[in-house]
């Protein structure tokens, strides 16, 4: 199955775009949380064409003050996100480990407080945390360590932050064994050696960067196997960001183009099995 993680700066109604990617082939959606945007639409719409939603991708916003401050209005939002999570029924809750950028003096005693809020609630509610890997790795190994038994937490590998912000590490080989989101996107790289930028990660549609695609599926395959190869790309890149490669595409011929490169990755996938 392949799935798509929709955005909420579409041209169309968010249920239109589900729609969209109905007719164009894609098996299931996921979307991200966002304070003031209704999800309504674009949840009703999966649940007519009877489409899974995968995963809901927990808020951006202030991570690094849940390992600096207890009970943070991140973690308020985080709660009141999961809350929503269980009344569609989303089973699988994605959720990034720290900010990015921020410079913080971490306390761990007071992260593991506030994620165990967040995964208990989780557990609670049957839902799994899937936890994505970002620019700082430190903070998801931490977490991975303190989750090794905890079979309502996992992980999600986001190949292009991997790419472009930490290609050092080899995330599928540390936790691909509790592998249960992929975020399959591309990107050129990190433009300056050994310093992660945000401008970097362009979430391109695969084979639009410098990613290998073979390897990549070469390490997807040794990792635990999942039913839905979720991509999560964006249309229109961030203000910061130069590349801009789907500008002048339509909706629908982006669609079209991202079912057409993830098909022959699912394909390939699969033939492994």
């Amino acid at each position: 199955m392949i799935g798509f993680s929709v955005e909420n700066n579409y041209p169309v109604p968010m249920d239109e775009a589900v729609r969209l990617l109905h007719r164009i082939g894609f098996d299931a959606v996921s979307f991200n949380w966002k304070l003031g945007v209704d999800l309504t639409g674009g949840i009703q719409a999966a649940r007519s064409l009877d489409m899974p939603i995968h995963y809901l991708h927990a808020p951006q916003g202030a991570y690094h003050t849940l390992w600096t401050q207890d009970a943070p209005e991140m973690l308020q939002l985080i709660l009141q996100t999961l809350e929503d999570c269980k009344s569609w029924s989303v089973p699988i809750y994605v959720l990034h480990t720290c900010s990015d950028f921020v410079p913080i003096t971490p306390d761990r005693a007071i992260g593991e407080r506030n994620f165990r809020r967040i995964t208990d609630t989780a557990a609670r509610y049957g839902i799994t945390v899937a936890f994505e890997n970002t620019a700082r790795p430190s903070y998801l190994k931490a977490l991975m360590e303190l989750y090794a038994d905890d079979p309502h937490v996992g992980y999600c590998w986001d190949s292009g932050h991997e790419q472009c912000y930490a290609p050092q590490e080899d995330f599928l080989a540390q936790y691909g064994d509790r592998l249960l989101v992929t975020h399959l996107n591309d990107n050129i790289g990190m433009s300056t050696p050994g310093e992660p930028n945000s401008a970097d990660d362009l979430h391109l549609i695969p084979g639009d960067g410098i990613a290998d695609w073979v390897n990549q599926l070469k390490r997807l395959r040794g990792a635990n196997k999942v039913d839905i190869l979720s991509f999560e790309l964006k249309r229109v890149s961030k203000p910061n960001q130069k590349l801009r490669l789907y500008d002048d595409l339509s909706l629908a011929e982006y669609f079209e183009k991202v079912y057409v490169h993830a098909l022959k990755l699912e394909d390939a996938y699969r033939r492994s099995w």
